[in-house]
């Protein structure tokens, strides 16, 4: 039988969860993948997977081949890849999953600068504040914001991601102007649900009178709470609450007059950036290009 083949159906079932869901992504007939699966099993005199009519998971015997199988699919595309690099170039799909206001604002024309120079090259973009499962999704890079502590994935540093606390005009003249981040405990604030610290707000002063860089925290509290900063920005805008985004959030806005920034002297918290991928022994050339370009342009960005 062929046993790559087999392989690569294997790795797919197990990242899909369920033999349709690889059908999907193969782009062949359930019976198809259960037919080759079985297969498997045959040529290998061992059960890879425990059914029942509610689940599908990975024998012991399953799982113990699943790593290697990976590695043996990783293996020949990395050979194909640079056989392709010789010749046409680096080529192939990189499926990526970043958060939503950033991947439209930097990753995707990034990506499409890398396309132009590689034309054997392809993205699939997933755009999600959330932290997608890289296995589960079949992602292959991600980018995530805040602190990486799965031990799982390997971390490259991005960028720090600069964050500014901003208001409507009309809210601050209904309101007044916050001068200090104590003051908002007595505001409406637009609390964005995806920060790892959620209501709990951190400043680092830059005032006199204050120690530089002394951490500043505020529980602060408001009508409205959103899972992605893009939601932030227009509750912002609505004159629903001050809120505090990422810098590379504000296109215009500012210039506007649509919101304005606040409390300079006591920057909300910088959070650092990371690319991330699953550990491999054989990382394929197009992610591995696509994880050199990214950082390379990350690192000329201007401060």
């Amino acid at each position: 039988m062929d046993v790559l083949a087999a392989f690569r159906v294997l790795v797919c079932v197990a990242e899909r969860g369920s033999f349709s869901a690889a059908a999907r992504e193969l782009g062949v007939g359930q019976p198809a993948v259960s037919r080759q699966m079985a297969a498997l099993e045959a040529h290998l005199g061992t059960r890879l997977f425990n059914r029942s009519a509610a689940s599908l998971g990975l024998s012991d015997d399953g799982l113990a081949l699943l790593d290697r199988a990976r590695l043996v699919v990783q293996a020949v595309d990395e050979a194909q890849d640079l056989v392709r690099l010789r010749g046409r170039g680096v080529g192939g799909r990189v499926r990526i999953a970043g958060p939503v206001v950033f991947g439209r604002t930097w990753l995707i024309p990034k990506l499409a600068a890398l396309a132009r120079l590689h034309p054997q090259l392809e993205f699939d973009v997933v755009l999600n504040d959330s932290f997608v499962d890289l296995a589960e999704e079949g992602v292959d890079l991600a980018i995530r914001v805040g602190e990486i502590t799965d031990r799982n994935l390997i971390a490259r540093p991005l960028m720090a991601v600069r964050r500014v606390a901003i208001a409507a005009p009309t809210y601050l003249a209904r309101r007044g102007v916050p001068t200090h981040p104590r003051d908002l405990a007595q505001h409406d604030c637009v609390v964005y649900t995806r920060l790892a610290t959620g209501s709990l707000w951190r400043f680092e002063s830059e005032a006199e009178g204050e120690s530089e860089g002394e951490a500043i925290e505020v529980e602060v509290a408001g009508p409205l709470r959103v899972n992605n900063s893009a939601g932030v920005l227009a509750a912002v805008t609505a004159g629903a609450g001050i809120g505090v985004v990422p810098l590379f959030t504000l296109t215009d806005q500012v210039e506007r007059g649509e919101v304005q920034l606040i409390l300079e002297r006591f920057e909300p918290r910088s959070l650092p950036m990371h690319l991330v991928y699953a550990s491999r022994h054989h990382m394929p050339a197009k992610i591995r290009l696509t994880i050199d370009y990214l950082i390379e342009q990350a690192g000329a960005l201007p401060g």
